[in-house]
């Protein structure tokens, strides 16, 4: 870790050419083309690996939280969404020059995920704000039977997600028409 590397210093001697007869590959000299792309690739080892899947957590903890406060302080919407904005545009430069470069692999994974998350977090949010319409602002929601009121809010729920449901079927309908 980083307590390590300021103990003992970087890791790594300066490069050297090596002898051809020690049975290793000619080595790179401390000024040469090679040499330069192997410090790179000494570089690249000892950073922390840039991992995606960290990233795209940390992105949906924030989409959850813009999501399920909107209503409660809507005027903190916008900052919040120009820094997570800034945020992803940060999070290039740090995959690019700070973090080691990961292999790469097949993101079905984190698309399959990222697509779950987005239909679980619509119905979540969908229910959260159908709920913070109807039980804040009814007066006599007190005198109302708990079975109705959650009849009231399923109700309402499914309408709102019927209603979505149509919309989103007419918009493909629309694309798959052209």
């Amino acid at each position: 870790g980083g307590s390590g590397y300021l103990a003992r210093g970087w890791p790594f001697s300066p490069l050297r050419k090596v002898p051809a007869d020690s049975g290793a590959e000619d080595g790179a000299e401390e000024g040469g083309e090679a040499a330069d792309r192997l410090r790179d690739a000494l570089y690249q080892v000892t950073r922390k690996r840039f991992e995606p899947e960290d990233e795209m957590m940390e992105l949906q903890m924030n989409f959850l939280f813009v999501v399920f406060f909107a209503p409660i302080m809507p005027f903190g919407l916008l900052p919040t969404v120009i820094a997570r904005l800034l945020e992803v545009w940060i999070l290039a430069t740090k995959m690019m020059y700070v973090r080691k470069h990961c292999w790469p692999r097949p993101a079905h994974l984190l698309h399959h995920a990222r697509q779950r998350f987005t239909r679980l977090a619509l119905v979540l949010a969908v229910m959260w704000h159908v709920g913070l319409d109807l039980i804040p602002w009814n007066r006599t929601l007190t005198e109302w039977q708990p079975w109705a009121v959650c009849g009231l809010w399923v109700a309402s729920t499914g309408g709102v997600y019927a209603a979505l449901w149509l919309i989103s079927a007419f918009v493909r309908w629309l694309i798959d028409r052209e």
